[in-house]
């Protein structure tokens, strides 16, 4: 069988899939594409094993065609698999995991002749819960960065998704705003399932660090020999200088996207001193330290999105102190390779800005805390 490129196809709309006796799945549009895979919205149907009523659930299906040359999503279900181990419940900050189908049948047409004949292929599916904007996006829709209080409160979430991903020894090695996503905007029901909720997406990347084998612990090795992990505006400096991505390098990589969540471009995507040169963007990585990172300028924009832009330049309040983000990242970015990050520490850090009086009351007074105006925007 020819090798299909998901891109190239039109997977048929509101094609329903038999799964067994009490689960069907149906098809309704597709969000992305690429050569290998596609990512399609979807509708589970279940029939509730208590009740015996059809429990509808909006979800997300990842597939490939089964003879794509880079295989992703068993690998991708095997960490699904491992974190939800023993938990049929939601977990904070991770997608629920439905389904993977293996080797199953479907409806398509090319995509330059839609009006043909339709074929049928077989494919790989990875059924996952719906969620809503990702942070690339939000970014887009604050052009002057984010509210303090939301920012605030992204980070601590982001920190316990990582810690909970560290406690299964799980890396990401793909950290980057569009691979976070917040909660469906029509969640309601579920306890810390809603849009203000972070979540963690796309594991194809991922690498379990420890794991044990006949009774001995095996740790992940160390080789610095091959090539660079992760996307490259987003990974550490360790990494882009062929390092072995760990724990460490996922929190660095946190540390970029919470940058670009303000006002503040990272320093190797400033459009005034544009570096796409890659050892230009290294020299730059090994360079930075907090100061650079989160420290203060005086640069007249401010860093956080506030509700009045009619402000004059005269009457702007004192952006807030983030400060202890310079102590934050000097930590993380100077743990050894495979060192276990201390997020107690972590958490006083970030913890010491929230709580300074001068931020709480920027928060009371210029900057919602609360998520509710945030996310009439977004939604929009």
């Amino acid at each position: 069988m020819e090798t299909i490129a998901i891109r190239d196809i039109l997977i048929t709309p509101q094609q329903e899939l038999k799964i067994d006796k009490k689960s069907t799945m149906k098809f309704l549009s597709r969000i992305n594409a690429g050569s290998f895979g596609g990512i399609f919205k979807g509708q589970l149907d279940e029939k509730n094993k208590r009740t015996g009523r059809i429990q509808k659930e909006r979800v997300v299906v990842k597939i490939e065609a089964m003879e794509c040359d880079y295989p992703q999503l068993s690998l991708e279900h095997g960490f699904y698999s491992h974190i939800h181990e023993r938990h049929s419940s939601f977990i904070d900050g991770i997608p629920f995991f439905y389904r993977f189908l293996k080797d199953v049948q479907l409806e398509y047409r090319m995509k330059k002749e839609p009006k043909a004949a339709p074929k049928f292929g077989r494919f790989n599916c990875l059924v996952i819960e719906e969620l809503g904007l990702d942070l690339s996006d939000v970014r887009k829709k604050f052009d002057q960065g984010l509210p303090f209080g939301v920012w605030v409160d992204l980070i601590m979430q982001i920190f316990d998704i990582m810690k909970n991903l560290f406690k299964r020894r799980i890396i990401h090695r793909d950290i980057k705003p569009c691979n976070f996503m917040l909660g469906h905007p029509e969640e309601k029901d579920r306890r810390n399932r809603g849009p203000e909720s972070v979540f963690i997406v796309d594991f194809g990347l991922a690498k379990i660090t420890q794991q044990t084998k006949n009774g001995k612990i095996v740790r992940m090795e160390r080789n610095k020999d091959k090539g660079p992990i992760g996307t490259k505006t987003y990974m550490s400096e360790y990494v882009m200088n062929r390092d072995t991505p760990h724990m460490r390098d996922d929190l660095i990589s946190c540390c970029y996207v919470f940058r670009e969540m303000t006002d503040r471009p990272l320093p190797w995507n400033d459009m005034e001193f544009p570096c796409l040169d890659r050892k230009e963007m290294l020299k730059r990585k090994k360079a930075l330290d907090g100061a650079a990172l989160f420290g203060q300028t005086d640069n007249p924009r401010d860093y956080f999105f506030t509700w009045d832009r009619e402000r004059t330049k005269k009457n702007r309040p004192k952006q807030p102190d983030i400060s202890a983000m310079i102590k934050l990242f000097d930590y993380i970015k100077n743990l050894n390779w495979d060192e276990e990050p201390d997020f107690e520490r972590i958490d006083r850090y970030v913890d010491e800005m929230s709580n300074l009086e001068a931020n709480q009351t920027f928060m009371e007074t210029n900057n919602p805390w609360w998520w509710d105006p945030v996310l009439e925007i977004v939604n929009k």
